[in-house]
């Protein structure tokens, strides 16, 4: 699921409207995806970080702020971000 920025500027389209030029840009790209539909419907896909180290070599994990064994952030060389949305599965402690 796309979402984020990028999802934010099909809004015009379906909005008839004209959205100003400033707030259709940033430097990531924001994604979703639930772990419980992914495998209600048997969907899977290699590890995130081999698929963006095939497009850019530069790719690089950036660890989460509560668990550095854990990334859901890539950012490459040119410091463009990549980020996948994750669920609150815990307490709101850490949110």
């Amino acid at each position: 699921v796309l979402v984020g920025t990028v999802a934010f500027q099909t809004y015009a389209g379906h909005l008839g409207v004209r959205l100003p030029g400033a707030a259709l840009q940033t430097g990531d790209a924001d994604f979703a995806q639930f772990h419980s539909v992914s495998a209600e419907v048997e969907d899977s896909m290699p590890p995130v970080i081999d698929v963006l180290k095939a497009v850019d070599p530069t790719f690089r994990e950036i660890p989460h702020r509560t668990d550095a064994g854990r990334a859901t952030q890539y950012e490459n060389a040119s410091r463009y971000r990549i980020e996948f949305l994750t669920p609150n599965r815990g307490s709101d402690e850490h949110a």
